[in-house]
């Protein structure tokens, strides 16, 4: 007589092995595609910090300037991509507008430009009397 023996699996089979590589394949890809998206994320926000901060120092200038010291006529002033120190690859704008939005004020209005003008942030500040 034969004896009954029990068939006992002690591993894995080829197909089981190739699906749980797929599987881990496809999961990879994944994530790695999301951290590249991060990264621009990253990128565009610290350009957009930038920005943000060379526009805030031009308005908070024009402020500490004062009403009559600011120009008696519409006028626009303009930075141009490297002439503004440690800050090349942006461009900075800032006009005033006189008796804007009322007689007795002035409209301060700072653009910056960065990415060759395909991106831009626009700040303003009014100055009273």
């Amino acid at each position: 007589m034969r004896a009954n023996r029990q068939h006992q699996d002690n591993g894995f089979t080829l197909i089981e092995v190739l699906l749980a590589m797929t599987i881990l394949t496809v999961g990879l890809l994944g994530m790695m595609a999301l951290t590249v998206s991060i990264m621009q994320q990253n990128g565009y926000s610290k350009a957009v910090t930038t920005a943000t901060t060379l526009a805030q120092d031009a308005l908070e200038r024009a402020v500490f300037t004062g009403y009559d010291n600011l120009p008696a006529a519409d006028q626009i002033t303009a930075e141009t991509y490297g002439s503004i120190a440690g800050f090349p690859d942006y461009r900075r704008t800032v006009a005033v507008d006189v008796d804007a939005p009322e007689p007795g004020m002035k409209e301060v209005l700072v653009t910056v430009a960065w990415n060759n003008d395909s991106r831009n942030l626009t700040m303003n500040a009014i100055v009273t009397r």
